[in-house]
Formats: structure tokens, sequence, C-alpha cells
């Protein structure tokens, strides 16, 4: 049942019918229209290839293989303008799509000068899809750079506070009142005065010893003995005073 429908919508689109597809499907009946008209086109049936690659196309069918083979046929056919008008829009598709739609592997049977102008319009595509990629990213860096960059301060200097025409003076009234006042400022003014200078001079005392104080002299004063005695001691005096012998004769008791 699902192939007699199809069937009929597939006539429909080649015979002229302006229905749209999608009342009978979705992007998956729009790529079985695609493989019908490359279907067509192998077996030699250009006319219907054409047909059923329009209308895949006027239906929404985003695939650059559909635009490059309705170019082929244009090509095939003498309609050179409308072949490059087709291949140049699905070279763009293609170089700005991140699906890998094996177009190398689809239009491999085509050759000859036509293959030639058709990869030469694919390359142009992709190097031009990858220049706009390049400049988009550089806006963008540009953007977060310049957004991270803080805003630049004025070059001209921060002003100081204006300086008030009248300076009151803190300490103008206690001058004013003999409160406070300056003597000099010359710490060292008198620095090398002498301090003593005032002060009557006086005598040195004698530094001589009065006579008969000296205990070294030799004198024969009676206090010259530093030990209080006047008399000539005995060489073999007794210091202690008891005259006797401090070990009681013999120490042995003999």
């Amino acid at each position: 049942m699902k192939k007699i429908a199809l069937t009929i919508i597939i006539s429909g689109l080649i015979y002229g019918s302006t229905k749209p597809v999608e009342a009978y499907g979705n992007q998956t009946l729009l790529n079985e229209i695609f493989g019908r008209g490359i279907h067509a086109y192998y077996v030699g049936n250009q006319d219907d290839a054409q047909k059923m690659f329009t209308s895949a196309i006027e239906n929404g069918l985003e695939d650059p293989r559909v635009y490059y083979f309705r170019g082929i046929v244009s090509f095939d056919l003498g309609n050179t303008e409308e072949a490059i008008s087709d291949w140049e829009r699905g070279a763009e598709i293609e170089a700005n799509s991140r699906v890998n739609f094996t177009v190398g592997r689809s239009i491999s049977r085509f050759q000859g000068s036509g293959r030639v102008q058709l990869e030469s319009i694919r390359q142009a595509a992709k190097l031009s899809a990858m220049e706009a990629r390049m400049e988009r990213a550089q806006i963008r860096y540009g953007e977060i750079a310049n957004a991270n960059i803080p805003p630049s301060t004025s070059s001209k200097g921060i002003a100081p506070p204006p300086i008030p025409s009248d300076i009151v003076n803190p300490f103008a009234a206690d001058i004013a009142v003999g409160q406070a006042s300056v003597v000099d400022n010359d710490a060292l003014k008198n620095a090398m005065n002498d301090p003593f200078a005032g002060e009557a001079s006086a005598a040195p005392a004698s530094t001589n010893p009065a006579a008969g104080n000296d205990p070294f002299s030799g004198g024969a004063a009676a206090t010259n003995d530093p030990f209080g005695s006047n008399d000539a001691a005995p060489a073999n005096k007794d210091p202690f005073g008891s005259g006797e012998d401090p070990f009681g004769g013999n120490p042995f008791g003999n």
C-alpha cells in the first residue's frame, strides 16, 4: 500500500503536480525522491531525473548532491549556466555543513571537463567558507579580549585639593597672649661656653702628708708604729706575747 502511494506521489511530481510533498511525507520521502531521480539519470531518462531533482529542491531538501546532479543533467543538456548555478549552490551547502554527504562517491561516474569544473567550484567554496569562519573567530576573539580589558583611566593627573586663601595658625592665640614664644632657633648657640665660668676658683688642697704621719718615714714618734708598740722587737719575740715556746718544748713529750 505504501509503495503504491509513493508511486502516485512521484508520478504527480514528475508530471507537474503542484501539491507539496510535505503533505505526504517528511525528509525521508524527499531523500527517496532524490534517489529515484539519480536512478532515472543513470538509465538515461534525463527529463524525469531533472523533474525529480527540482521537486526535491523546491520542497526543502538541503543536500548538496541534489544540486550537483541537477547541474550535471543541465550540463549534459548543454545548459552550462544553469549547471554552474546549481553547482555553486551545492558547493555552498557542502562547505558550510557539518554533515559528510560522501559527494565524491556519489558523483564518481561523472567525469570529463564538467567534473573538473565542478571540483574547481567545490574547492573555491571550501576556501571561502574557511576564510569566513576564521574571520568570525577573530571577531569573536576580539570581543572576548575587549570584554576582559578594564576601562582605561584618564591620562590627566589627579588635581590636588585647593589650598585655602587664608591659612589659620592654630598657635596664633597662644603667641598673642604670651603663652608661647620662640626664643632662638639655634640649639647649639651656647654649646661651647664654660659652664663653670661664674664660679670662684679655689686653691687646691696640699697633697703632702703632715709631718710625722708617714708610717713609712722611719721617725721615732710613738705613734709611728702601726701595731701600737714602741719597743724594738727582738728577733725571737713571741708575736703572741707569751714569751714561751708555743709547742711546750719537745713536741714528742721527752
